[in-house]
């Protein structure tokens, strides 16, 4: 099983909406998985919005909504809150979208991109350069 930690960066971020990560002093649970910091201005806008919409709210509702994870999958970005609204759904959604167009490791302009199954969302040269790192691992494995 992979262990994921937060970087130090997301870490701050999260630290920024406390209404949003009130579990963030729990170590075991990373809330924040992304291990590369090319998404970082999306995920800090969205969660500029996220918060901005709570604050509106009655506090009896704004209370519950806590995100519970942030991470990679199929290639995109994926936002999970323990409850939402049609709102926040619609920022969620239009956050995910966005990231199949930017490059997860440097927030270049980014494609989706299968590397002999793995799916992400790379630039031509993390694409390259991920590509050469995960046929050199099969090489060795082989």
């Amino acid at each position: 099983m992979i262990e994921f930690k937060m970087t130090p960066r997301f870490r701050a971020l999260a630290i920024n909406y406390p209404r949003l990560f009130p579990q963030i002093d729990n170590p075991n649970q990373p809330i924040i998985e992304l291990q590369n910091e090319g998404w970082f201005k999306l995920v800090e806008d969205t969660l500029f919005l996220l918060n901005r919409e709570t604050e509106c709210m009655p506090e009896d509702i704004c209370d519950g909504i806590v995100v519970h994870q942030i991470k990679t999958k199929f290639g995109g970005l994926r936002i999970h809150l323990n409850q939402t609204t049609p709102f926040l759904r619609g920022v969620i959604a239009m956050a995910e979208q966005t990231s199949y167009s930017i490059c997860e490791h440097c927030g270049l302009k980014g494609d989706i991109r299968n590397i002999r199954g793995w799916v992400a969302t790379l630039c031509e040269e993390h694409f390259l350069k991920e590509k050469h790192r995960i046929e050199d691992t099969l090489k060795k494995n082989s």
